[in-house]
């Protein structure tokens, strides 16, 4: 249901993540790559400082347009065990923990900590899936407000897995619209589609475009 807190303090409402993995382009196999490296970074005791993997997630926003939000969630001092030393310090909270997320406005990108992860809702039960399953996903579609313009929003979200344990993950933002376009270009031999569907079977992408938004496995006609 909508009205929940959500990651940046405002209302919206995301379903239950799972594990259905999607590539939309060389964008979201970024997201996957900077997970995998964060991963290595810390198997490999490289003593990655969060200055460093904010700046590599800023770059993971500035070299995809397409993304609206880049963001990045660990477990308390899962990162690196400091975060008493990061209280309130630039894209961090009162907690310290590492849960910083960069967006993207007209005036440059603006760093701010993760908001609405401990209140009840879908947002947090999304992250704790995640943690949980270690595996990827597709959080279900909700509104937000950029500019003034109502946009349907999804994330697409990466584990960081380390010795076995999801320690935090990489997420980004896409608009529905955003995702719509990339994913109606792929067309399988003459007559196939694309469509790509949330961890719960709303449809964010497909060729029909009255069922978008609407249930897959509800929608008349569609199991035929």
């Amino acid at each position: 249901g909508g009205g929940e807190v959500g990651r940046w303090g405002g209302g919206q409402s995301a379903g239950r993540g799972g594990g259905r993995r999607s590539e939309l382009g060389g964008g979201c196999h970024s997201v996957q790559v900077l997970a995998q490296t964060f991963q290595a970074m810390i198997e490999e005791d490289m003593a990655l400082t969060r200055d460093e993997a904010i700046m590599m997630l800023k770059q993971l926003l500035e070299n995809n347009p397409q993304f609206l939000t880049a963001w990045t969630f660990w477990k308390p001092d899962a990162f690196d065990g400091k975060d008493a030393a990061y209280v309130n310090e630039p894209g961090h909270d009162e907690s310290g923990r590492f849960i910083s997320y960069w967006s993207r406005t007209d005036s440059g990108f603006v760093l701010e900590p993760i908001q609405g992860y401990d209140v009840e809702g879908s947002f947090k039960n999304n992250l704790e899936y995640v943690l949980q399953t270690g595996k990827s996903a597709i959080f279900e579609p909700y509104a937000y407000d950029f500019g003034g313009q109502n946009v349907l929003i999804t994330s697409i979200v990466y584990p960081v897995v380390v010795d076995g344990q999801t320690l935090g993950m990489v997420g980004i933002d896409y608009s529905l619209e955003s995702i719509h376009e990339r994913v109606s270009q792929i067309t399988f031999y003459k007559t196939g589609f694309a469509a790509l569907l949330s961890n719960e079977g709303t449809v964010i992408s497909h060729k029909n475009l009255d069922i978008i938004g609407t249930n897959y496995f509800e929608s008349p006609g569609m199991l035929a």
